[in-house]
């Protein structure tokens, strides 16, 4: 899922060279990212802004017909986990920012390693909230008892005969569920890497030619025709998962 970010400023020099900054940061750190710019706060904006669930914000303070912390509480009222990342000449409008509890606050002219540090710190949280929303709960039968757990406790799951076998954080289940219907179910961080496992990868600690070592010391051989797409998708794995 693409993380939203939108930057607005008046300033159509400064706008650009905050876009050319995120651009460059979203292709470095692999981020699928969403920029949308805006140089007025005019209808389009707001559309936007109530319609869309916004991830991260990059606002000016000053506004010639609005004020930017009155923007970013227009924000937070759709989007109450945004990271709001004030950029201002106004620096005398720091506190105020914070008030409203504002990821951020960054003077003009804009220093990049401090940008690139902002806009990590943001993602990181952006794409952890996108984690605990999408399939976070995954239910199954076992032992004749309906079970819920979080995805994210899952290290690994695996093919038995008739069963597959869950192995979480905390206990082992079993379920006469086949591994397939249970993959249908499960969130993009879940990697089949053969026939008969499914990881979790959080949990990966090292791709070594065609093995997959965990965290927790479990080591699996890669199937031959699973070997591209788990060489894939480990490289492409965003960084918040190294």
């Amino acid at each position: 899922m693409a993380i939203n970010i939108i930057i607005c400023d008046e300033d159509r020099i400064g706008l650009k060279i905050t876009t050319t900054y995120i651009e460059e940061f979203s292709q470095k750190y692999r981020v699928n990212s969403s920029i949308n710019t805006y140089a007025e706060t005019d209808d389009m904006f707001f559309n936007y802004i109530a319609n869309n669930t916004i991830d991260i914000a990059f606002l000016d303070i000053n506004y010639k017909h609005h004020n930017g912390l009155s923007l970013a509480k227009e924000i937070q009222k759709r989007s109450p986990w945004a990271s709001i990342i004030f950029i201002t000449e106004l620096s005398e409008y720091a506190l105020d920012a914070f008030q409203i509890l504002a990821f951020g606050f960054l003077e003009k002219p804009i220093k990049q390693h401090l940008l690139e540090k902002i806009f990590i710190r943001a993602v990181v949280q952006a794409q952890s909230l996108h984690y605990r929303k999408i399939g976070s709960i995954i239910d199954f039968t076992a032992d004749k008892i309906s079970v819920s757990i979080r995805q994210q406790n899952i290290i690994y799951l695996e093919k038995l005969k008739q069963k597959t076998r869950i192995i979480t954080n905390q206990k082992n289940y079993e379920t006469y569920e086949t591994l397939s219907s249970i993959e249908g179910r499960l969130d993009s961080s879940f990697l089949r890497i053969n026939q008969s496992i499914i990881v979790n990868m959080l949990t990966i600690s090292t791709f070594e030619q065609s093995t997959i070592i965990l965290r927790t010391g479990e080591t699996f051989k890669i199937g031959r025709t699973y070997y591209k797409k788990v060489k894939k998708a480990y490289a492409d794995r965003p960084f918040w998962l190294i």
